[in-house]
């Protein structure tokens, strides 16, 4: 298939969110044209949704590397950063017998996130029971 009807079913099964589908188009396609930015910040983005977070790293990266000012590339890049060390935090704190630690990582968490979240909307059920 020709990079321009690759380009044309990528974009057709993403945004008709055929994500299974998509995503093997969207890796045919970045390895046709690697210069895609556009193309490896969506593969980057079926990668973050499969969970697949090494994977969108390294496309977030290359989408980062080949348009700088993608700002949305960066900020995804971002979040799976986020979800990785989240990973980690869990998998070590299961074998951290040191509740000291515990308690000044989720005090730097808690500001870290403070100053990261700008707006919050979820909904809490309070119920009196």
């Amino acid at each position: 298939m020709d990079v321009l009807r690759l380009n044309a079913a990528a974009m057709d099964a993403y945004h008709n969110e055929r994500w299974d589908e998509a995503l093997p188009l969207y890796a045919e396609l970045v390895e046709a044209d690697p210069e895609r930015a556009l193309a490896w910040y969506r593969l980057g983005n079926l990668q973050a949704r499969d969970g697949e977070l090494d994977g969108a790293i390294a496309s977030y990266t290359r989408a980062v590397a080949l348009e700088p000012d993608n700002a949305e590339a960066r900020h995804n890049l971002g979040l799976v950063h986020i979800r990785r060390g989240a990973e980690q935090l869990r998998e070590a704190r299961q074998s951290l017998n040191r509740p000291a630690v515990i308690v000044e990582s989720d005090r730097f968490l808690t500001y870290l996130l403070v100053d990261l979240v700008q707006t919050v909307d979820i909904a809490v059920d309070c119920d009196d029971d």
